[in-house]
């Protein structure tokens, strides 16, 4: 009886011989590396773009270039303006600048607010309108509201500022500058780098027809004086 046991009971008849190890294997832990890959954060490098298109112009860096203050045959009311020549190298951004005139009693002030990109030795033209139909057939970037500011007929000052910043001043009379109806003011290339724009024989009537009218809006001016 003792043999037949031994022999059933084997694992009792020679002990520590025999793997007592029944442990469930625990090693089927769930893998957790399930995190969300945080490889695509959102880049907070994309600021909202501001619209920006170039530097804030500083003194010496942009001249009233040339301007059509008596319109015709179309009207005051739809054909004023007036274009701004950069001088830089490198490309400026009109918004923010105001536009006046130095009337003490009765003074005019437009601020452009919208990001204007004028280009390096480039040109671009601010008016009244921007209906080509209406203004003789200029393409205008910027349009300032007629009832705010408008260019006399007999005679006016333009003054561009930046902040306090002045970075040109314009003043005209029609019979001195030998104004014209229809015909626009060009400053001549060769005083472009006057600091004050109000000697009459720094300026010329366009010659180049463009409509019914004379003048080169967006371009270099006419060769004159």
């Amino acid at each position: 009886m003792f043999r037949f046991s031994c022999l059933v009971l084997l694992a009792g008849c020679f002990p520590g011989t025999i793997d007592h190890s029944t442990d469930t294997d625990t090693d089927s832990d769930t893998d957790t590396d399930s995190d969300t890959d945080t490889g695509g954060d959102t880049d907070t490098g994309g600021d909202t773009d501001t619209g920006s298109s170039g530097d804030t112009p500083r003194a010496g860096e942009v001249r009233i270039n040339e301007f059509m203050a008596n319109p015709h045959p179309v009207e005051d009311a739809t054909g004023e303006w007036l274009e701004v020549h950069n001088l830089t190298d490198h490309d400026l951004d009109l918004y923010g600048l105001t536009l006046g005139d130095e009337d003490a009693t009765n003074p005019q002030s437009v601020t452009i607010d919208a990001h204007v990109k004028l280009p390096k030795d480039g040109f671009v033209v601010l008016g009244n309108s921007d209906v080509a139909a209406t203004n003789g057939g200029v393409s205008v970037v910027w349009v300032w509201d007629v009832t705010v500011f408008q260019l006399g007929n007999d005679g006016d000052e333009i003054v561009l500022s930046a902040g306090s910043t002045l970075l040109d001043r314009v003043v005209y009379e029609e019979t001195a500058w030998g104004m014209t109806k229809g015909n626009a003011m060009q400053r001549k290339a060769a005083r472009m780098g006057d600091t004050d724009g109000a000697d009459p024989s720094a300026w010329c009537v366009g010659t180049t027809t463009f409509g019914d009218q004379t003048g080169t809006p967006n371009d270099p001016n006419d060769a004159c004086g």
